[in-house]
Formats: C-alpha cells, sequence, structure tokens
C-alpha cells in the first residue's frame, strides 16, 4: 500500500489530454460538454454564420485567434449560444465588412478583448449590428480595429457601465460619434 501511495504522488497529475474534433471547416474542443471554436478553414471566402452546434455539442466560445488571418472571410454572424470571445479571434480578417452579433452574452467577454484588430479593408468600413437582446458590451470590443468607420446602433438594452467610449480606442477610421443608449 505505501509503495502505491508514493507511486501516485509521484506520478504527474497534469496530464490532462484535449483532444481536437473537426466538423466542416471547425476545430473545436469540447470542455464541460460545450464545444470551443479554436481554429477555422483559412481559406474559406465570403460570409460565415458561426454554428450554434457542432458534433452534437452546443459552441458557447470562440477561442483566442481562431479565425485569425481568414483573409477572405467578408462577413460573420455570430449565434446567440456564444459567451466568450478570445482576444484577436478575428485579427487580421482584412475582407471583413460585417460583423452581425445576435444574442451574445457580452456580459460574459473579456473586458480587454481585442477581436476585430486589424480587421475590415481600410476605406472601406465594416458594418456592426447588435441585437437587441445584448445588454452589457466589453469595454475593448472594437480595440485597435482601424476600419471601423461609424459607431454601431446600440439597443436601448445595453448597459455599458461608464466604458463605453473605450470600447472604440485606436479605431482611427471612426468618423461618427458613437450614441450612447437612452436610459
Amino acid at each position: 500500500l505505501f509503495v502505491v501511495a508514493m507511486f501516485l504522488m509521484t506520478a504527474p497529475v497534469n496530464n490532462i489530454t484535449v483532444r481536437a474534433y473537426k466538423d466542416g471547416d471547425y476545430t473545436y474542443e469540447v470542455v464541460n460538454r460545450k464545444a470551443i471554436i479554436t481554429d477555422f478553414n483559412a481559406s474559406i471566402s465570403g460570409k460565415v454564420v458561426i454554428p450554434s452546434n457542432l458534433g452534437g455539442y452546443t459552441v458557447t466560445s470562440i477561442g483566442v485567434e481562431a479565425f485569425s488571418n481568414c483573409y477572405n472571410l467578408t462577413s460573420v454572424t455570430i449565434p446567440n449560444s456564444v459567451t466568450y470571445i478570445g482576444n484577436d479571434a478575428f485579427y487580421n480578417c482584412t475582407a471583413l465588412t460585417e460583423i452581425n452579433f445576435n444574442a451574445v452574452a457580452m456580459d460574459n467577454l473579456s473586458s480587454k478583448n481585442s477581436m476585430f484588430a486589424n480587421a475590415g479593408k481600410d476605406g472601406e468600413g465594416i458594418k456592426v449590428t447588435i441585437g437587441s437582446e445584448v445588454t452589457k458590451i466589453p469595454a475593448y470590443l472594437f480595440y485597435n480595429c482601424t476600419s471601423l468607420t461609424s459607431a454601431p446602433e446600440l439597443p436601448a438594452t445595453v448597459l455599458a457601465g461608464g466604458c463605453y467610449h473605450s470600447m472604440f480606442s485606436g479605431c482611427t477610421s471612426l468618423t461618427t460619434a458613437p450614441e450612447l443608449p437612452a436610459t
């Protein structure tokens, strides 16, 4: 018994195996029976509607840099099942012209998130739609999104918590001032 106990105490405890799954153009991991998109086929062009389900698991997260360098991605729609989007998730998506947030639970997004940094075509602008179900927006949501030319219309339900204006830090092409929602 003593020998078994000594073996167990010296065995590595951080040998957790994470398996990557493929479903079409998506690579994902499953944690707590929920899917986390970790990669996307960068050669895909055009509009992408991220599925709310992969391999029978609800998609709740888009991982860090999951869609980065998808140079031909022009439009992305994020489903309401997503409650977390990692930093630089859409970094360097230089053809991106449209972003649609349905009912993303943005209150769970990182407050220093820069998911759209360097995204979009310079001079063409990115159209952003935020669904009426969204109640909170993280402080740095569009940080360094240099192609954002006009602030998105925010639903009346948005509770900015005093950090609203910092969400556009580094948006050097922004030509329209953001309007705070009515309280």
